[in-house]
């Protein structure tokens, strides 16, 4: 098997997942959102705001050049 090249090492290191969404926009905010996602239930504006916040705040902590949600 071949060796992984040093330049691909830190590839995909930095991921918004739940547990950074929680440090950024807060536990109620991420268990409200979770919740969304196991029922279908449309996330409020208060809630798709602040984790809009979150994101960007989270990329500009980590020097992102930019970034994209679906």
């Amino acid at each position: 098997m071949r060796a992984v090249p040093e330049t691909l090492k830190e590839f995909g290191r930095l991921k918004f997942d739940l547990a950074v969404m929680e440090t950024y926009a807060g536990k109620g905010v991420s268990d409200r959102f979770k919740d969304a996602l196991v029922s279908g239930a449309k996330t409020t504006d208060e809630d798709e705001a602040a984790l809009e916040k979150a994101l960007y705040a989270w990329c500009a902590a980590n020097n992102c050049m930019n970034y994209a949600h679906w």
